[in-house]
């Protein structure tokens, strides 16, 4: 029985948890972060099987693999881009494309995990915060198993992911507040009325699902020297790491990837944390175009710093402008439409190539989270020109001609 083989550790106190109740943070020290899967690596064999969830059943936290088989969703595509790779000069630059999801997002993982967990414990609510991206894949993915869910926004959602939770029939609480507003009353209000909770930084399940991310990129292209991820709140730079501690800890690889957080400059508290070499982030007061990874207080900051830590990592922080002149690149260069904390990471890149700290030889994982039809607030497309005759066309096609491109 997995239950017998895994367990829940807080990973600042040790306390262990069993898997046979439902424990979402740690009552013992009162560590409101997510809770550790520990398993018993020494008696798990990872055979060569075809399919992807077989082959890593055994460090899935589930008896069964049911309902986990949801669209293809594992894996996801990964590839080159031979612009992107010229430009950067990396010939090795491989893309983790999670913009192709069903929702359009890296939260997918998490929320099916989630859901399996929920529909084992016999729960039929499901609720969380978010800023946009979890609400919308938790709620398609919940609308699809018939699962009620309930979701507390802030009221500055982009209106694409508002959408999306609309036509799933999503139960919407809008708070007048920033997203750490929206997650404080979320908790409060799923205890009172007996909700299951798929909070991330909050549910340890929600790790679990991002980490096969991780699983993935290993089977696709075995491992690279660095992963950049975008970061706000570290529960996707925690699923990661967690992804490579299990190959590392099953013998599968030697050694982890250099893992990079990639913050905005105006939600930095990882990095800031990093950079001091500290334990626990600071609270900032963020403030950013990037919506999907703006935080005050970074839920599942110490496991994010952890996995910096543990594999010789790196904090990178961008700015606004940054952010958009790389998602302009993707879009441009690799055919790529990123939202803005989605194409953070690969600002990060361009930063760290330009101070020499990845080299031209080594092999370098992007993570793509989110599609950019899910933000286009940043994007100007109100000031495109109407022409009415040829003679127009042809003076606009000249100027344009005459431009560098980038």
């Amino acid at each position: 029985m997995k239950k017998d083989v895994a367990y829940l550790k807080c990973i600042k106190c040790g306390e262990r948890y069993s898997l046979d109740e439902v424990t979402y943070t740690c009552p013992k020290c009162g560590y409101d972060g997510v809770l550790w899967f520990e398993y018993q690596y020494e008696n798990i064999r990872i055979e060569n099987e075809e399919s992807f969830l077989n082959k890593w059943a055994p460090v899935f936290p589930f008896e069964t693999l049911d309902g986990l088989d949801f669209r293809n969703l594992f894996p996801s595509p990964m590839y080159k881009n031979d612009n992107l790779s010229r430009f950067l000069n990396i010939p090795e630059l491989w893309f983790k494309d999670d913009t192709r999801n069903p929702s359009g997002s890296f939260k997918d993982r998490a929320s099916l995990f989630v859901l399996k967990h929920a529909l084992e414990k016999g729960y039929k609510k499901i609720s969380l915060a978010s800023t946009g991206n979890a609400a919308s894949s938790m709620a398609s993915i919940g609308a699809a198993f018939g699962i009620d869910t309930y979701i507390f926004v802030p009221h500055t959602i982009p209106k694409p992911k508002l959408a999306q939770l609309v036509v799933y029939g999503a139960n919407i609480i809008m708070i007048e507040g920033k997203y750490d507003l929206a997650f404080d009353l979320s908790i409060d209000v799923s205890m009172k009325f007996g909700w299951y909770i798929r909070n991330t930084g909050f549910n340890p399940y929600t790790v679990e699902g991002k980490k096969t991310v991780s699983l993935e990129i290993f089977d696709q292209i075995e491992l690279p020297d660095w992963v950049f991820v975008p970061t706000g709140d570290g529960c996707i730079l925690g699923g990661v790491y967690k992804g490579f501690y299990d190959l590392h800890k099953l013998g599968l690889i030697e050694k982890m990837p250099h893992l990079v957080a990639v913050q905005a400059e105006g939600s930095a508290s990882i990095v800031k944390a990093f950079e001091k070499r500290q334990l626990l982030p600071e609270k900032v007061n963020a403030k950013t175009i990037a919506d999907s990874i703006s935080v005050d207080y970074p839920r599942n900051g110490i496991m994010a710093l952890e996995g910096l830590y543990k594999t010789d990592g790196l904090g990178i922080m961008v700015t606004d402008d940054e952010i958009l002149r790389a998602q302009t690149i993707l879009g441009k260069l690799g055919g790529i439409f990123a939202e803005p904390a989605s194409s953070a990471a690969f600002a990060g890149l361009m930063k760290a190539k330009e101070r020499g700290i990845v080299k031209e030889d080594e092999r370098v994982v992007v993570l793509l989270t989110g599609n950019g039809l899910k933000d286009i607030s940043s994007i100007k497309i109100d000031n495109i020109k109407v022409f009415k005759d040829l003679d127009e066309i042809e003076e606009y096609i000249k100027k344009e001609e005459d431009k560098d491109g980038l």
